[in-house]
């Protein structure tokens, strides 16, 4: 895997904005010609999302980040040859960089290793892009080779940002079902025997790197919710883009991809390396949709009472969504009825109250989102053998959208496990991961108890776990609006030492507290209600913060400056973590308007009581809870939801098997 490097100048506006996109799903060099003969036990599988993922950052970038339609070269393909790859980057990028420019290079596809018994990496392989002529014997594209012509760019004083999508490991899918698919291929043994230096690193210059994936790991590629096929990190970081608040710093951004990768395929570990600066600037500069913590959306024409806007899933808009528009003389509102694509979406005209003519919409016309359209994500996707389907029964009538049944197991987020023991059949849910290391990433469930074939009880039982699977993964999913996120993180503390937990393990039997840091914060902080619940290993969910209802639980307390930069929670937002051991998940949710029943945030699988729903959140999270994911919830802006996991561990020497969180008496 080759890491992916952003660096940043202290230019505030770019001069230029250009993009070289290199996306590969073709290896098969069958229109290339004669070429010199490849190595020896290297294989060329193609890829599927490699060019979707190209196509998205494209109109990404021109829908958010101001870059226009002329400074964006695409190599798809065979047409993303090793020459063709290279000189791209030195024609498009290297030699027109000026001060103030910012370039990208993108690169999805396969990556490798060859070897270089010169090399002054301990191992003696350097990490290659494999371009599209590999399998003809040209040789792989080496990071000492992209390193001078990175650093001649950031020389020129420009700033550049490469993402790579790819990985370097040839060793398969290690034990996953047939038909997952690895971005990299076996390593070039032919030895370079280059000791020509590269030039300093560029994140040793003060780089934000992020990476697919960890050097040792694969990157793989996934289905998303319509069936198109994507790079795994490629298409969680559209996500977290798509999903950014202007300004936001890299280091959020990041964060939210990671968590998302997380949650929907643990088998590689998104990176992110730099310095405080790097990580606290914006990707890619202020996007261009979002001015003063708002969404605006120009109106692209008016035909037969439908308004089309210039903006769609890009600008996070969805069906259902509510728009005002801006300078007109009588308030009239839009609501969003169809995504058109990434940058085009279709909205009805609500009737207004107001007397007189309403105003005509004319293109060019500027509206602002004012309701959020919360949707649950996809479905949780599971697979089980035919036998029992009709025993289970789940995928069905009301809980259709919240379960989907797959004919194939490669693609499923749980399949229905059996094993045998003492003659009796035994089935679990278990996610179909690659090994030990990717089951701690997890922070859904990695597997659910045993259950003993009994029959119909047995299969209510199979079935009320796996809705509650369901439930745990549409909160994992859920998103916010980006506008009103809170300058506020949430942290934990041990309440004995006051020391804060940085390495992300709280200790079974030790005492430890919720903070609320902000690592800088704005002119102005809006006071919010603040809660704090977890979802543990087992799906179990509890509420941390606070314990009584909606009481004394509004920060900051005063509404002037200065603000505290840490609101610690005291007693009320004290913890003990206790075995079974694993990966926990605490949310930070923060509205303007308290929950009148916070319950809606509890559940250990069976409630005693049902929460009523008061408000459009509660409305929300009771749809989540109950396994419902139909359509949209429109909510005010003013909330946010943040996710940060901690996986709790044994204390030296203690082996017990059962966890949960419980709160101090």
């Amino acid at each position: 895997m080759v890491i992916a490097f952003a660096v940043w100048t202290a230019a505030a506006q770019p001069a230029h904005r250009r993009a070289v996109l290199v996306g590969i799903n073709d290896y098969s060099a069958s229109r290339l010609g004669a070429l010199p003969k490849p190595p020896a036990e290297r294989d060329w599988p193609n890829l599927n999302g490699a060019t979707n993922d190209v196509k998205q950052m494209s109109e990404m970038l021109v829908l958010l980040y101001g870059f226009r339609s002329e400074d964006i070269l695409t190599l798809t393909d065979q047409a993303a040859t090793r020459q063709a790859i290279v000189a791209a980057l030195e024609e498009r990028l290297a030699r027109p960089a000026a001060k103030g420019d910012l370039l990208l290079f993108y690169y999805a596809g396969h990556g490798s290793q060859v070897k270089n018994s010169l090399s002054d990496e301990p191992d003696k392989m350097d990490e290659t892009l494999v371009p599209a002529d590999s399998r003809a014997g040209v040789r792989d594209i080496r990071d000492k080779e992209l390193r001078p012509i990175f650093n001649r760019i950031l020389d020129r004083g420009a700033a550049l940002t490469v993402i790579l999508d790819n990985c370097h490991s040839g060793s398969g899918a290690r034990g996953l079902p047939n038909g997952a698919r690895s971005r990299g291929i076996r390593p070039d043994l032919r030895d370079i025997a280059d000791r020509t230096p590269a030039g300093p690193r560029p994140e040793d210059r003060g780089a934000l790197v992020i990476a697919a994936t960890q050097d040792f790991d694969s990157a793989y590629e996934m289905r998303d919710a319509e069936g198109v096929i994507h790079g795994i990190f490629s298409w969680a970081w559209l996500r977290a883009l798509r999903n950014a608040a202007a300004g936001e710093p890299a280091g959020d951004t990041f964060l939210r991809a990671q968590a998302t990768v997380r949650a929907e395929s643990p088998l590689q570990e998104p990176v992110l390396a730099g310095n405080t600066a790097a990580r606290s600037r914006p990707f890619l500069g202020i996007r261009t949709d979002r001015r003063a913590g708002r969404t605006v959306i120009a109106v692209r024409k008016v035909r037969d009472g439908v308004v089309v806007l210039q903006g769609g899933w890009a600008n996070g808009l969805e069906p259902g969504a509510q728009l005002r528009l801006l300078g007109a003389g009588t308030p009239m509102r839009l609501t969003v009825t169809a995504i058109r694509g990434l940058g085009v979406s279709e909205a009805r005209i609500e009737p207004s109250r107001e007397r007189g003519a309403a105003p005509i919409i004319r293109s060019g016309a500027l509206a602002e989102v004012v309701g959020w359209a919360a949707t649950a994500g996809r479905p949780l996707r599971v697979w089980m053998p035919r036998g029992m389907i009709d025993r289970i029964a789940v995928g069905r009538g009301s809980e259709a959208d919240a379960i989907e049944l797959l004919e194939r197991a490669e693609d499923a987020d749980y399949i229905l496990a059996s094993r045998r023991v003492g003659g009796r059949l035994e089935y679990s849910w278990v996610r179909p991961l690659a090994d030990k290391i990717a089951w701690r990433r997890s922070p859904l469930p990695v597997a659910t108890d045993w259950i003993r074939d009994h029959g119909p009880e047995s299969a209510a039982r199979l079935r009320e776990i796996v809705l509650r699977l369901s439930r745990v993964h549409a909160w994992h999913l859920l998103e916010s609006p980006p506008e009103a996120r809170s300058p506020y993180r949430l942290a934990l503390r041990h309440q004995r030492t006051d020391a804060p937990v940085i390495d992300g393990a709280v200790v079974a039997g030790q005492p430890y507290e919720v903070v609320l840091r902000a690592p800088s914060l704005p002119s102005r902080v809006q006071q919010r209600f603040v809660y704090v619940f977890v979802i543990d290993s087992f799906g179990k969910a509890d509420v941390l913060f606070p314990r009584s209802g909606s009481v004394e639980n509004r920060f900051p307390l005063s509404s002037k400056a200065p603000y505290p930069a840490e609101i610690p929670l005291g007693d009320a937002g004290s913890f003990e973590a206790a075995s079974p051991y694993g990966l926990d998940t605490y949310f930070l949710l923060t509205t303007d308007e308290p929950l009148v029943d916070p319950a809606v945030l509890t559940w250990d699988g069976v409630r005693s009581r049902v929460p009523q729903a008061h408000t459009a959140l509660e409305q929300l999270f009771l749809l989540i809870n109950g396994n419902r994911r139909t359509g949209a919830v429109v909510t005010p802006s003013e909330w946010s939801l943040e996710k940060v996991s901690y996986e709790a561990v044994a204390p030296r020497g203690d082996s017990k098997s059962q966890k949960k969180v419980t709160p101090p008496r």
